[in-house]
């Protein structure tokens, strides 16, 4: 064909689009598409290649000007084909943005806590010291005040280490007296750390000495709220336990770690940690230890060093360290133990995040596809006018990168959003959660998910074809056929959206079904309508155990009397919690024991068994005239068994310290969770109260009304009508501590559970999609298959069997992927295990179930087409 008849056409053409050019232009028009269909849309798999290759090489050639007139040319067109498909641009947009803003919120968590730099200056070089006793199963069971002085003078490989406690105390001479969570450190704990005050000074070693002042170094936190960021709170005394402390110090802003104190005090300050038995007594664990390795030194040393001391103690020390517990120490570095609890879980999160956005991405691109069916004839014009290929990439992919964008921005407001929502969750992982904040790198990560989105989804309708040009205009558009190529990209796009989806909702039932185990647990006690509140003593004012006992009996007393209240009692710890006191010396008095167990030391007051309804089996429990005269005990029903099997442990006597005192088993109670829902019932030894005098105790009160809350005000005057400055902290029912317990675990299931259904919702309107675009594509055919005999309900079959088939195939890549993804969910299990047969089964009819009522609307469709119409436009 020559030039003048070639530039005639394209003349016609113009005139004439988007009318039908078969009947037009005669068979010889053909071969004009034809000499224009290599430029238009490549070559075979490599086309796609070549395209972007072209593309790239028009950019560079290109000048600035020509960039901005291409770049607003394509913005221009791009903005008003959005416009005239406006529930496509929506649907596209709300899907990304829900895939992004997940990704983001999720990506946000993880680099606070797992991937962001650590706020203080020797990160790497930071290590915690463990003392474990595997022969108990104890993995940590601190240190005392002389192990702590034997690891500083032995080790080689640290060059310093410090130590670290936890404890409450009232503070006074600032407004109503007021309980402040306060950690109590040597010199070095800090300077180990590498953080330095900004204001005042920090420890030094004169600070350590036992004649030393007491000092005070506030949190930035506390500094804050409490003292409204005074600079001249340097120099301010305040009294605590009957001494006067001087501020020293403010802390620049740091997470929470250990613990979330609000105040550091030194060493001799504490009156527990300077009393004669904590300095003597090389069982009294209750410190931490943070060291430094010195430089060149790796964690391996300095672990071997560490066993090489032990070992030595060991020997020096064979009544303290006997054999039954194989006790040694290891170094661990800090950052790893604040983020080793939270590592797992946030990792499930972005993985599950990830397969949401994998089920995006291939739904947004089936779209794509599906939208390319109403823009072939466009395409194929633009080409046979001499639109290279290049430049309709260019084009494909400019539309691509504003819905991205769209989708990018409100999932970015999304992800904030949801992102301050997680930060709650976060902070029971670990206490780095406060550093997690919209940076630079989470800004980052999701334009990276835009450009990559972006890429994908701009080249998709750009992809080679070796279908005609003629064809494309001559065919109607409800009769365009994908081609063979795009037609396999389909149902493997449909096979990843099911694939991912099974993953996602096995994965989520497995922890519904663990919460709901969960949920069924008996903990041993009976914990409505009770209300706990802490109630923990000074011990400059009440600095005896006659004191203490004398004022808890008051309290109780009182208590006891009010009405509405059935019982009320006192114990040293909370059940469900996992801050019990263990331990493992104990002697019976009618045989020696071949290994010495490791059990509960609980002290409780009369009437706590009644209090918490834990079933007392046999004997009795305390009383209020149970004495030092008299010393008793209950044991909890599986450790009686254990040190009397087949024998009645009521009158039994057994001693704590070696045999020098004895006490009686007077009761056994019913075996409590006490470590949590999740821990195994524990082998408990509960004393009374009044025989140890304990000043740091909670009260338990069982109500008679169904809200036990009503009376915390009440229950808070009758302690202060006692002591007006005692402070009354914790309050909570046990409900709550209950839930508490297995918050973390709701949580997950939660998270899991609406990815899950996000990703279930994304891949049903996905397979409906593909399906009615195939009852589209079909029609001539099922009016034909209608026109020779065929029933309404065999049509509705046939169209009700293609999306089965095609679910089939990704139903049974996702069970197999399930089964080996959901092993990593084994430590977040209870009493499931991850190739759960029933959730298996459950998410398998689940997705089918879903996949149904996807086909139901196109299989509808498809009964209802009329044989004739069908024909007739044929």
């Amino acid at each position: 064909m020559n030039k003048n008849r070639s530039d005639r056409f394209f003349r016609s053409l113009l005139k004439l689009y988007p009318r039908e050019f078969r009947s037009d232009f005669g068979p010889e028009m053909e071969e004009v598409f034809r000499e224009q269909r290599h430029d238009a849309v490549g070559d075979g798999r490599a086309g796609i290649v070549r395209l972007w290759a072209q593309a790239v090489s028009d950019i560079f050639r290109l000048a600035p000007r020509e960039h901005y007139d291409m770049l607003r040319q394509d913005v221009s067109f791009a903005l008003r084909t959005m416009r005239k498909n406006a529930r496509f641009t929506a649907l596209t947009v709300v899907v990304l943005a829900l895939a992004i803003g997940a990704n983001t919120a999720i990506f946000s968590l993880v680099r606070g806590i797992l991937l962001r730099p650590m706020p203080w200056g020797n990160d790497r070089r930071i290590v915690v010291l463990r003392q474990s006793a595997p022969g108990k199963a104890l993995e940590d069971v601190g240190f005392s005040a002389l192990e702590v002085a034997d690891y500083r003078a032995q080790s080689r490989t640290l060059d310093a280490i410090a130590e670290y406690h936890n404890m409450t105390f009232t503070l006074l001479g600032h407004g109503d007296p007021e309980r402040v969570n306060t950690g109590v450190v040597s010199s070095s704990f800090f300077s180990s750390l590498g953080v330095r005050p900004i204001l005042g000074r920090d420890l030094s070693p004169e600070d350590d000495q036992d004649n030393a002042s007491s000092v005070l170094i506030l949190t930035n936190r506390y500094w804050r709220q409490s003292f409204g960021a005074d600079p001249n709170v340097i120099g301010k005394t305040f009294e605590m336990n009957g001494r006067v402390h001087t501020v020293i110090g403010v802390l620049p802003p740091l997470p929470d770690v250990p613990d979330k104190n609000d105040v550091y005090m030194n060493v001799p300050s504490c009156p527990f940690r300077s009393s004669a038995r904590m300095k003597s007594d090389r069982k009294m664990r209750m410190l931490a230890a943070v060291g430094v390795l010195k430089p060149g030194v790796t964690l391996e040393q300095a672990t071997a060093d560490l066993q090489t001391i032990a070992a030595r103690l060991r020997q020096q020390y064979p009544e303290v360290y006997t054999p039954d517990l194989r006790f040694t120490a290891s170094a661990t570095q800090f950052s790893t133990m604040l983020t080793e609890h939270a590592r797992p879980t946030l990792l499930l999160l972005l993985a599950t995040a990830g397969f949401v956005l994998l089920i995006a991405c291939a739904n947004v691109s089936n779209l794509i596809i599906s939208r390319q069916l109403r823009r072939e004839r466009e395409i194929a014009v633009r080409s046979a006018l001499g639109a290279r290929g290049a430049r309709l990439l260019r084009q494909l992919v400019t539309e691509s990168a504003i819905l991205c964008l769209m989708g990018g921005g409100l999932g970015l407001a999304l992800g904030a959003g949801l992102m301050r929502l997680l930060v709650s969750f976060a902070s029971r992982l670990s206490p780095l959660a406060t550093e997690v904040r919209l940076d630079p790198w989470v800004l980052g990560f999701t334009l990276a998910l835009c450009v990559l989105t972006t890429l994908l989804f701009g080249s998709l309708p750009a992809m080679p074809s070796r279908r005609e040009l003629w064809p494309s205009l001559t065919e109607s558009a409800g009769l365009l056929n994908l081609g063979r190529t795009r037609r396999g990209l389909r149902l493997a796009l449909v096979t990843a959206q099911v694939t991912a989806s099974v993953v996602l909702i096995v994965g989520s039932g497995l922890m519904l079904r663990s919460l709901m185990k969960l949920n069924r647990v008996n903990a041993g006690l009976r914990p409505e309508r009770v209300i706990t509140m802490q109630v923990t003593l000074a011990f400059n004012t009440y600095n005896s155990s006659q004191k203490a006992a004398q004022f808890y009996q008051q309290v109780v007393d009182r208590v006891r009397h009010e009405p509405g209240v059935i019982s009320a009692s006192l114990s040293q710890a909370l059940p469900l919690n996992d801050q019990q006191q263990s331990a493992s010396n104990i002697q019976l008095e009618d045989r020696p024991l071949e290994h010495a167990p490791t059990f509960d030391f609980i002290v409780v007051a009369s009437q706590y068994f009644r209090t918490l309804d834990i079933p007392l089996l046999a004997g009795r429990e305390f009383s209020d005239s149970d004495s030092d005269h008299y010393k008793v005990t209950v044991l909890s029903q599986s450790f009686a068994k254990k040190l009397w099997p087949g024998e009645d442990p009521i009158g039994k006597r057994i001693s704590f310290d070696g045999g020098k005192t004895w006490v009686t088993v007077v009761g056994i109670a019913g075996d409590v969770r006490q470590h949590g829902l999740k821990s195994d019932s524990t082998d408990a030894v509960y004393r009374p109260e009044s025989e140890l005098g304990y000043g740091n105790l909670r009260l338990l009160v069982r109500t008679a009304g169904p809200n036990p809350a009503a009376l915390a005000r009440l229950l808070v005057a009758d302690v202060h009508s006692i002591d007006p400055n005692q402070p009354v902290t914790d309050i909570a029912t046990l409900d709550e501590v209950r839930d508490e317990s297995i918050a973390e675990a709701r949580l997950i299931t939660l998270l899991l559970a609406l990815f899950s259904g996000l990703a279930l919702v994304i891949t049903v309107a996905g397979v409906g999609g593909v399906i009615a675009l195939s009852v589209a594509q079909r029609t001539n055919e099922i009016g034909i298959r209608m026109a020779l005999g065929a029933s309404r309900a065999t049509v509705g079959w046939m169209v009700l069997r293609e999306g089965l088939t095609m679910v089939g195939s990704g139903l049974l890549l996702g069970l197999a992927g399930a089964m080996v993804t959901t092993q990593s969910m084994k430590s977040l299990l209870f009493a499931v295990q991850p190739n759960d047969p029933p959730t298996l089964a459950l998410s398998s009819v689940l997705l089918i179930f879903a996949a149904v009522l996807a086909c139901v609307i196109p299989a509808r469709k498809a009964t209802a087409i009329d044989p004739m119409s069908a024909l007739r436009h044929s």
